[in-house]
């Protein structure tokens, strides 16, 4: 895949680009069907790329949920007695899961692009409202300091989806080393027991801390303080 370097550029000389020029402290439009096009179409891709977001969504979990259907079913089927015929289920429960991880990795990565996608489309048209609509889509009546993001939550979703899997995973390949390590009934029910009793601490533990970071950590990057605002830069 080629490389490709972006040179930042500064604000005039972006506005020049859409028939704007710069005169003293003022911005004037000398093309306005040309901006009006610009934005109307920086709102269309925007409203694409969150309908996008959402089916992309409902992609991966179809796959997502396949999966899991697939992995219920082979740890529901009735218990062979063969060692070889365990080991056998195992693997294939494994193999299974290792797709579940990759589908979610897949997803929380679509995630990011897709959100970023929709960010430039929303720079766009923070620039260019000004000339068409005015500051509407800048001005927010919001109480407080900083709202929930959706695609945050979204993204924090996948990764929990993720570590789900991964702890499966785990849980499943410790199950597979006791089979082949051929222990006595006994002895395998306490490892079974100590794997079981681990995962159950782990899983609350981390989903108590995961909570909370969702709590404290999944509020929009944008910070509203009473008669300030943030400029941004186009790259």
């Amino acid at each position: 895949m080629q490389k490709i370097n972006y040179t930042r550029i500064e604000d005039e000389e972006y506005y020049e680009a859409f028939g704007i020029k710069k005169e003293g402290s003022k911005f004037i439009v000398q093309d306005t069907k040309k901006v009006e096009a610009a934005y109307q179409k920086a709102w269309e891709n925007r409203n694409y790329e969150i309908d996008k977001f959402w089916s992309r969504a409902l992609y991966f979990w179809g796959f997502i949920a396949a999966t899991f259907v697939a992995y219920t079913a082979i740890i529901t089927k009735g218990n062979a007695e063969e060692q070889i015929a365990k080991i056998t289920n195992i693997s294939f429960e494994i193999c299974i899961l290792a797709l579940g991880v990759i589908f979610s990795t897949a997803w929380i990565l679509v995630i990011k692009g897709s959100k970023r996608w929709q960010e430039n489309w929303e720079k766009h048209i923070d620039y260019l409202e000004n000339f068409v609509s005015g500051s509407l889509y800048k001005t927010i009546f919001y109480k407080g300091e900083q709202y929930y993001s959706v695609s945050k939550m979204s993204e924090y979703v996948a990764w929990a989806v993720l570590g789900g899997w991964v702890i499966l995973f785990f849980q499943t390949f410790f199950k597979f080393i006791f089979l082949a390590l051929n222990l006595c009934a006994e002895n395998m029910m306490i490892a079974n027991w100590c794997v079981a009793v681990i995962v159950f601490v782990g899983v609350i533990e981390i989903t108590t801390i995961f909570i909370i970071f969702m709590w404290k950590r999944g509020k929009s990057n944008q910070h509203f303080i009473e008669g300030k605002e943030s400029k941004s830069s186009f790259y």
